[in-house]
């Protein structure tokens, strides 16, 4: 159940919505998210309802509703900036009512604050009482306005958390606030009343009241959480603009029987987006963005998918092409139709490449980091130990005042309003925000520029993890090497293979036929190099298919002529004989070409049927242009172990490492279970490994590494085994993701420093300990000011990861 939950403001609150959700019987998992204000909860539909945990997130004081579909305008972006518009407006509010109120506050203070109320009484005329009296109620007026219109929304919030039996910083902000109005406006009423001999020895002096105070901290409030929201929205940028980048309309072609009689002046209607479906045909004209994932059916241009996948360089699309939503259609000068193509839907909404990649980064800001569990163990119970400090200040410089230690000669209210200074001063300046966001902020940034290069990370635990990796474990086929290999040359042992009576075209049906189901890189340059050979079909059935995973496949099929059945195996010449193939490299000429292959890098299958072997494919997959340079940095620039694991012969990786540089390790004849077990030792011995695979065969590696990096062309963003998922085919990347990790995990590192040194250095100075030495005190307001640059050098900090 994915919800939005409005109403939180640090990681305090996120640990009560998390809290609270957790105690429910019938919830298996929550996770809470304050830089999307969203919750993902897992939970039994045979125990509770959805409605039912909304109402127990409500209970404690938050808003909540179920995730409504993605919509023309998206919603979260505008709901973003309402929420920059609301702060902004209550801090104009503030700021020019609190400039009123010092101005009337200093005028006050210098003509009457001191003076003997008697003095009012007998010498000051009835104009000055009333014109004293005008001045400090005005500013409790204007000050009330502030306080319960501009800052209700702290008030609000401190009641509710209150009564939920937890503390945030709204109830630092309204228990000082509060204390400073409140205890202002009685005093105004006592001073008033004596003043005017109603009462008499209760106030002896015209007291200062701090309704600036109170003006001037909400006021600074109001500015930080405009300052914030402005920020906070700057760090959800790149989340925002993957939401943007698909269109809100699409033209569907009308009435298609036929898709070979279409035609660019077919008739098209334009509708929403939503609308779209899997099967329909969309046209898409040069400078249009395409709507949703699909192939093209007719046309040709250029398509620039940097938006998606960080490649600059535009790609050509033709007839058969897959194309992705939300990438752009790019004028083909060389088309009479302008670029014009026309598209068949695929996949849409949340199926769609696109959705899958804003699906995983919103997921990504749910799967904290370990070092966020420390942030959130301090937020826990930083108001309440802040709270008791701020009782225990007040106290202090309470009882040295009236005792003459410090203060000398200040009546009881002059000692009061001493001391609530203080106090005030250190609700005011503590700051749960900064320490709550060091690390969500980052990793929010940080995954935010993953995605719009084509990294998606999920979640904080990578990250943090991958900045310790000091070995990074590489498959060869599709990783290092382009994954497209090509059949060198083959050979038809006929002799043989007439002894059981099969000809050169069955070999290559065999072949073809085994392989097509095979999703291997190698499977399928032998289905494209054979299948134009086959001159006729051998009449016969498939019976089964079984793949050896890195070994090889079993192929079992039966001639309808004989109704004989046969079984055929394809693969390395140990696979085949393991089972029983005779397969040897002796003087023999047959296998000659095959060692000359073998001896110059090229992957060698062999085939076999019902146990004789009756020839060979030897292929040869390029290496990317990229590896070499991204070893090299890897092992010299970061210090990392790099090792080449394959499942292929000695002599074929043994060639391709040798074109990567003499640092590079590397393992031959490996199978997936041997794979995994290496990278286990590796762990064992004291490695943070990483492992970079293609995804086809790679799962149980990606997940027994610390950090499984899955490398592909895109297609599918939702491979479950890995941490994190590079859209490209480019190398560069896997440094790219090493370099981001390790700057991220420095952020977070300088952000929990900048938020921890500012409250232990901060807390005591607003407690008073410079008082008695240099009579240094912070006023409240400014205390307010510094807070709100804290949280602001929090995300600050975190947005220069950009």
């Amino acid at each position: 159940l994915d919800l939005n939950v409005t109403g939180m403001h640090c990681s305090s609150c996120v640990s009560k919505v998390e809290g609270t959700l957790k105690k429910v019987n019938g919830i298996k998992k929550v996770s809470v998210s304050l830089m999307t204000n969203s919750a993902t909860v897992d939970y039994d539909p045979a125990l509770l309802t959805s409605q039912e945990i909304i109402e127990e997130i409500e209970s404690i004081g938050f808003q909540a509703c179920k995730k409504p579909p993605k919509t023309k305008k998206q919603d979260a972006v505008d709901q973003s900036f309402l929420i920059i518009n609301e702060w902004k407006i209550k801090f104009i509010v503030s700021l020019l009512l609190t400039i009123p109120v010092v101005v009337l506050t200093m005028s006050n203070k210098s003509k009457y604050s001191g003076q003997e109320l008697q003095m009012f009484r007998f010498r000051f005329s009835a104009w000055e009482k009333i014109k004293y009296v005008l001045l400090n109620y005005g500013c409790m007026l204007l000050t009330f306005i502030i306080h319960f219109i501009t800052g209700w929304h702290y008030h609000k919030n401190a009641f509710k958390a209150l009564r939920n039996y937890y503390a945030d910083m709204n109830v630092l902000i309204s228990l000082s606030t509060n204390a400073a109005f409140f205890y202002s406006i009685i005093l105004l009423f006592i001073s008033t009343l004596e003043m005017f001999g109603i009462i008499n020895q209760t106030v002896s002096k015209a007291p200062s009241y701090l309704f600036e105070t109170c003006a001037m901290t909400l006021m600074f409030q109001n500015l930080g959480k405009y300052l914030h929201s402005i920020a906070k929205n700057k760090t959800t940028e790149s989340l925002s603009a993957l939401a943007q980048l698909q269109p809100a309309k699409a033209n569907i072609v009308e009435n298609v029987k036929d898709e070979s009689a279409l035609s660019f002046s077919a008739n098209t209607r334009e509708v929403f987006v939503e609308e779209v479906s899997v099967g329909d045909y969309v046209m898409v004209k040069c400078g249009h963005t395409i709507p949703c994932d699909g192939e093209v059916v007719l046309g040709q241009c250029f398509v620039n998918e940097s938006m998606l996948t960080g490649e600059s360089k535009r790609i050509y699309k033709k007839k058969g092409s897959k194309v992705l939503g939300g990438t752009v259609n790019e004028q083909f000068s060389g088309s009479e139709d302008g670029g014009v193509i026309i598209v068949k839907i695929t996949k849409t909404g949340q199926d769609s490449v696109l959705g899958q990649i804003i699906n995983l980064v919103q997921q990504a800001q749910h799967n904290k980091a370990p070092i966020q569990e420390f942030a959130d163990k301090v937020s826990k119970v930083f108001v309440p130990i802040v709270v008791a400090l701020s009782l225990f200040t007040f106290v202090t410089w309470y009882f040295f005042s009236v005792t003459g230690t410090v203060n000398n000669g200040a009546s009881r209210v002059d000692s009061i309003m001493f001391a609530l200074i203080f106090s005030m001063s250190v609700l005011s300046i503590s700051c749960p925000c900064a320490i709550g966001l060091a690390t969500p902020t980052a990793v929010m940034v940080a995954t935010g520029i993953g995605a719009s290069n084509g990294i998606l990370v999920k979640g904080g635990l990578p990250l943090e993890i991958a900045h310790k990796v000091n070995c990074i474990c590489f498959d060869k086929t599709g990783t290092i090497t382009k994954g497209k290999a090509s059949v060198v040359n083959y050979g038809f042992f006929a002799e043989d293979a007439s002894k059981i009576g099969i000809k050169e075209q069955e070999f290559f049906e065999i072949l073809v036929g085994a392989e097509r189901a095979s999703e291997h890189p190698l499977a399928e340059a032998i289905v494209k190099y054979f299948s134009p050979k086959i001159e006729h079909h051998v009449d016969h059935t498939d019976t089964s298919l079984s793949i050896i995973g890195g070994k090889g496949l079993r192929y079992i099929y039966t001639n309808k002529s004989d109704m004989k059945q046969n079984t055929v195996l394809i693969g390395k010449s140990s696979f085949l004989s393991q089972e029983g193939v005779i397969v040897t490299d002796t003087k023999d000429q047959k296998f000659e070409n095959t060692k000359k292959s073998l001896k110059e890098g090229h992957t060698v299958v062999f085939c076999s049927v019902n146990n004789n072997l009756i020839g060979y494919v030897a292929l040869f997959d390029e290496m990317k242009p990229e590896a070499r340079e991204v070893i090299k940095t890897l092992t010299e620039d970061f210090g990392i172990r790099c090792i080449v694991m394959s499942g292929d012969n000695k002599q074929a990786v043994q060639q391709s490492v040798s074109l990567l540089g003499s640092k590079l390790e590397y393992l031959h004849d490996k199978t997936p279970s041997e794979k995994c077990q290496f990278i286990e030792s590796l762990k064992k011995q004291g490695f943070t490994v990483a492992m970079v695979g293609d995804g086809i065969n790679d799962s149980p590696s990606l997940s027994a590494a610390d950090v499984g990096i899955a490398i592909g062309d895109g297609t599918d963003v939702a491979i479950k085994s890995s941490d994190i998922i590079l859209l490209n085919s480019d190398l560069r990347d896997v440094v790219t993701t090493i370099d981001l990790s390790k700057k991220t995990f420095s952020r977070i590192r300088l952000n929990h420093l900048l938020s921890l040194g500012y409250n232990l250095f901060m807390i005591p100075l607003a407690c008073g300990v410079l008082w008695p030495f240099y009579g240094i005190v912070l006023p409240p307001y400014l205390s307010s000011m510094l807070m709100m640059f804290s949280s602001l050098s929090v995300l600050a900090s975190s947005l220069s990861l950009r």
